[in-house]
């Protein structure tokens, strides 16, 4: 007999209630969903979906959005 325990997490109200409506049109409900999750976390032994740190950035990050301002008034040795 497959014995059930219940998991008591805390989670965004509307978090909740956006993720039901979507599991609802798909045609299952949160635990379903939660049942699933952990399913595939437990046969990839892994989280299914990538989790990492942003190690790079973009240029707009680091010189600002307006960056291309004045590129064209610079000079370089190229010409």
């Amino acid at each position: 007999m497959n014995s059930k325990t219940r998991i008591n997490v805390n989670v965004d109200k509307e978090l909740k209630e956006d993720v039901s409506i979507i599991l609802n049109a798909i045609g299952i409900d949160l635990t379903a969903a939660i049942n699933i999750y952990l399913k595939k976390i437990k046969s990839t032994k892994s989280i299914p979906f990538p989790l990492d740190v942003k190690t790079h950035y973009s240029i707009e990050e680091v010189a600002g959005l307006n960056w291309r301002a004045g590129l064209d008034k610079i000079e370089d040795e190229w010409e």
